[in-house]
């Protein structure tokens, strides 16, 4: 206890990220980065709410095509769209957060309706605790957050934001925050720096709202990524969800694609596949089985509403390997476009009607933790 409170101080005092209280300094500097042309050499934490706002706000953000999800999402790129249907004179942007939960989603896309940039097509990242966890991941989105709920209709009793120790709290003992606010009050050297290189030693975010992976994250081998996450099987087969989704996160759900389609927005479902050692370790334990239907739903509600779906959370459908990730839940840019590819050659709807109602569907489920920045 003694060494988890110092942990906690630590990162209360350096707060490299301005969770706890900051005027989100850090997030305009990114901001003023990448208006002046340039890439952003970044660190893992921060408020992507604030940077998410702040940057939507600025002129020179005005696409016509974005992207929406966690950070499973945030290496989707334009040019990974030419091999799908879409108008090819795309204004392209990636608008993925951290851990984005539905809340946090609703919240950006009214972000860009209230400063005048209603997208006309959103390819949407859908994780499965999207039907399980109400609210917001980040607090400075509340009242985008409140502004979507009234603007597509929904009501509901559900919190509107996630408790603290869900989110910004967990981060005071979260090892890479504290080494971050540690060096913060060491060296004062928590400033995003500008760059014109797509790839580095760290993160980097780009001008079209994509994030690289660091240099040791991309060397990888498949082997390497195998065997870190065989590590964590232990704690893995522990995770077990909800006994099952939240009507209310389906309601919710069901309100914004709605107001989507009435408004003559152009949604198309991304389901993005897991490592095959999470999903194996992960989706078959007794009792998850409503959790593991939250990909049934989509492609069910899909159809119904005539909304094209691309991927699966299982790998297999793909003929995923390890090699194709960089850890249990972040697919590498060359396997989504073979996705992508693949989904639109029709496999996708092969895929889907492959399963019958008396069976499970095979795919991944997790509780979000693994999204881990």
């Amino acid at each position: 206890m003694i060494v988890l409170g110092m942990a906690a101080t630590i990162s209360y005092i350096g707060d490299p990220g301005e969770l706890f209280g900051g005027h989100g300094t850090y997030e305009q500097e990114m901001v003023n980065i990448l208006q002046s042309g340039h890439n952003v050499i970044n660190k893992e934490n921060m408020d992507w709410g604030k940077f998410r706002s702040t940057l939507i706000a600025r002129d020179f953000i005005r696409p016509n095509t974005i992207v929406l999800g966690s950070s499973r999402v945030m290496e989707i790129s334009n040019e990974m769209l030419d091999v799908l249907p879409f108008p090819q004179h795309r204004v392209f942007f990636n608008s993925w957060s951290a851990s984005a939960t539905l809340g946090d989603i609703i919240s950006i896309v009214m972000c860009f309706v209230e400063n005048g940039k209603p997208p006309g097509t959103i390819i949407l990242g859908i994780d499965p605790y999207y039907f399980y966890k109400e609210g917001l991941t980040f607090p400075s989105l509340a009242k985008y957050y409140s502004l979507g709920l009234k603007q597509i209709g929904y009501t509901s009793s559900g919190k509107n934001t996630f408790s603290l120790l869900d989110k910004e709290y967990y981060e005071l003992i979260s090892y890479p925050y504290v080494i971050a606010a540690l060096s913060k009050i060491l060296r004062e050297d928590s400033h995003p720096a500008p760059t014109d290189e797509i790839y580095g030693e760290g993160w980097i975010d780009l001008q079209d709202g994509r994030r690289s992976w660091p240099k040791s994250f991309r060397e990888k081998t498949g082997a390497v990524v195998a065997s870190e996450i065989r590590v964590a099987q232990p704690v893995i087969k522990t995770i077990r969800p909800p006994s099952k989704m939240n009507p209310n996160q389906i309601k919710l759900f069901d309100a914004f694609n709605t107001w989507l389609l009435k408004h003559g927005v152009r949604a198309v479902f991304f389901i993005p596949p897991w490592h095959p050692i999470m999903y194996h370790n992960i989706a078959f334990v007794p009792g998850n089985r409503e959790f593991v239907e939250s990909e049934s739903y989509i492609c069910k509600y899909a159809e119904e509403k005539n909304i094209m779906v691309i991927g699966s959370f299982d790998p297999d459908q793909y003929n995923l390997t390890s090699s194709d990730f960089y850890d249990g839940s972040h697919a590498r840019p060359d396997a989504i476009m073979r996705i992508f590819a693949i989904s639109n050659a029709g496999r996708w709807k092969q895929s889907r009607q492959a399963d019958t109602e008396d069976q499970v569907p095979s795919m991944i489920m997790t509780k979000g933790s693994f999204d881990t920045f």
